[in-house]
């Protein structure tokens, strides 16, 4: 799957005499925010183009010549754009690590922020692709590695369920907004020996940086351009006879959560993280994604599987380790309400068994 960034659309195209207008009132219709440069020579129809979403235009006649770097410039303005979003807009454990990138000021610091918000996507990413996945044994993955998480094993998680062939989609669109391409791939795993020289005590390599910044911006432009999914939590359920009715807090940004309901066939247990989607039934996260709401302020917060609390050797009952996406660690717990265990987690190893 090929992550789209900019979309040129023609207004004259079929279907009929605008058939781009269509396009664009149906991308508009479907809630998709990815910028569309428009080719036209007649000014109606750049005015309908920009009134359904267009960001610019371009004539005809001025294309051969101007095209390629006026699109350059119109994806670079949004990449920008996009990391300043991120930490109000993308899901909270990923808004979390992107804010922390964006507020931080030094040098140094900045580039180790940026390293821990690549690894929260790859993490995120896992826990995508773990949840809509039916277990197989991951190659390159053994037990050891995934009962114990570093940044280098949710990158090797990753390459190993993208190349599962009934990897689900809600999974293969997340990675490609990160790394379609081998060439993305290497970069990541630079970043990871990066990260392991930093963490024993080797001076941070700044060479990096600027590549590193590039990532991130693609990552949200994409994923604000493209995902329509939605972290959260249900915190209440109704059934009406034909289906069921949940009210549910969205996990979004780093303010408090909003509320809102959803119709679904099927039931959803409280308190559990979803991901939600306008065109797919919820996906459960649970047990690699669960949530403590707070009773007395209603706030939820959200707690990320990480490994396991101890060695597992043969026993399946060995809790899941969390740690929270706010990044505070002085209260993670061990074991949580509705927490997996090691019987959960083991039939990914390659050496399972």
């Amino acid at each position: 799957m090929w992550p789209i960034d900019l979309l040129i659309v023609d207004l004259k195209m079929p279907p009929g005499e605008w058939g781009g207008l269509w396009l664009l009132e149906q991308l508009q219709n479907q809630g998709q925010r990815v910028p569309s440069f428009v080719l036209s020579g007649e000014g109606w129809g750049v005015r309908e183009a920009f009134r359904l979403g267009a960001v610019d235009y371009i004539e005809k006649t001025e294309a051969a010549q101007d095209l390629f770097s006026r699109c350059a410039e119109t994806v670079d303005k949004f990449q920008v754009e996009a990391l300043d979003k991120a930490g109000k807009e993308l899901p909270t454990p990923l808004a979390y690590r992107f804010a922390r990138y964006e507020s931080t000021a030094d040098p140094d610091k900045k580039l180790l922020e940026g390293l821990l918000a690549v690894e929260e996507i790859l993490r995120f990413g896992s826990i995508i692709g773990l949840s809509s996945t039916e277990p197989v044994p991951l190659r390159g993955i053994n037990r050891q590695q995934i009962s114990s998480l570093s940044m280098g094993t949710w990158l090797d998680l990753c390459i190993a369920l993208a190349n599962i062939p009934t990897a689900d989609v809600s999974f293969t669109q997340f990675w490609s907004w990160l790394a379609p391409k081998k060439s993305d791939r290497d970069l990541v795993r630079s970043l990871v020996r990066l990260r392991n020289d930093i963490a024993h005590g080797r001076p941070p390599d700044h060479t990096m940086s600027a590549l590193l910044e590039h990532l991130l911006r693609r990552f949200t432009h994409r994923a604000l351009g493209l995902w329509r999914a939605e972290l959260a939590v249900p915190q209440a359920m109704s059934y009406n006879g034909h289906s069921f009715e949940a009210t549910y807090s969205s996990i979004t940004g780093l303010g408090p959560p909003k509320y809102g309901t959803i119709r679904t066939t099927k039931p959803l247990t409280t308190g559990h993280p979803v991901l939600l989607s306008p065109t797919r039934q919820p996906l459960s996260l649970t047990p690699w994604l669960v949530a403590r709401t707070d009773e007395a302020t209603g706030s939820v917060r959200c707690l990320q599987f990480d490994g396991t609390v101890r060695r597992p050797g043969s026993d399946n009952t060995v809790p899941l380790r969390y740690t929270p996406t706010d990044g505070h660690r002085d209260d993670t717990p061990t074991d949580v309400p509705g927490g997996g265990c090691w019987g959960d987690l083991e039939p990914w190893a390659a050496d399972s068994g």
